[in-house]
């Protein structure tokens, strides 16, 4: 499901206009850029570490599903806030960068800390 998501993703970035502007209101519901960072970080941190132990599609499957549900129940955030505020910044290319350029970073600066550790 998380490869359906980031597939859906770059293709809403192929199919939208970058030149929408930045400053436009935010509908209600929709998370903060800092919230989704902080959401997307820690699902790719979850995937990355179910990843390392996966054993068979099936069980993928249910726990991809269930890997979500963790990580938005952790951050108070229910899943229909999640998926209105994805389907914001898919249409919102500029900030959904933003977005991930933090990720990125902040998944760099995680993996460096556990690297020096070692």
């Amino acid at each position: 499901m998380g490869e359906k998501i980031l597939l859906a993703l770059s293709l809403s970035l192929l199919l939208i206009s970058c030149g929408q502007k930045i400053d436009e209101k935010v509908p209600p519901g929709v998370l903060s850029e800092e919230k989704m960072t902080e959401i997307l970080v820690q699902k790719h941190v979850q995937e990355a570490a179910y990843n390392l132990n996966k054993t068979n599609e099936q069980l993928l499957n249910f726990a991809e599903s269930h890997r979500m549900s963790t990580v938005l129940a952790a951050m108070n955030v229910s899943r229909e806030d999640f998926e209105t505020s994805l389907k914001y910044f898919a249409e919102h290319p500029q900030k959904l960068n933003r977005i991930y350029d933090e990720v990125i970073n902040e998944l760099n600066r995680m993996q460096a800390k556990s690297a020096a550790k070692r």
